[in-house]
């Protein structure tokens, strides 16, 4: 296992989810309270999920784990406020980035994308960020940045 590898190993907490655009735009696409979680295990899988804060439950409850509940107003909503996806990761230590190869996406069709991101790690390997590449959204150039926080033992939120 190289050294970034060993250093990404174990569970992530969120603690921001922002664009910076070239424009000098800041935005959160979660809002600025989103929550998720990142896992990279020893044996090189990942599972990433990011939601907005306080979403509200569906008014008709599953009653079945895979029935379908929720109106479509309900579903679509609940849709725009997550983003998930895991698979497995390879890691560059010479550019320091980590790539994940997707296996299971919460978007169609992104099974079999690998996204790249680059990788900080701070605060004693306790902190880190990850940022995208450039990509042009809405007509501006701008990056995503992730930062992390390793949660404290025992913390179950």
């Amino acid at each position: 296992m190289s050294t970034l590898a060993r250093a990404l190993a174990g569970s992530w907490s969120l603690v921001s989810y922002l664009t910076c655009g070239d424009d000098g735009t800041i935005d959160y696409p979660l809002g600025k309270d989103a929550v998720g979680l990142l896992v990279y295990s020893p044996d090189a899988h990942m599972s990433g999920h990011l939601m907005r804060s306080g979403r509200e439950p569906f008014r008709t409850q599953r009653t079945q784990p895979v029935a379908r509940s929720g109106t479509d107003a309900e579903i679509r909503r609940a849709f725009d406020d997550i983003f998930g996806y895991g698979g497995s990761y390879t890691v560059d230590e010479e550019r320091s980035e980590v790539h994940h190869h997707l296996q299971v996406c919460v978007i169609p069709g992104w099974e079999g994308r690998t996204l790249s991101r680059f990788v900080d790690l701070s605060d004693d390997g306790a902190a880190l960020t990850l940022t995208t590449g450039p990509r042009v959204t809405g007509g501006v150039r701008q990056r995503a940045e992730l930062r992390w926080r390793r949660p404290a033992r025992g913390n179950r939120g």
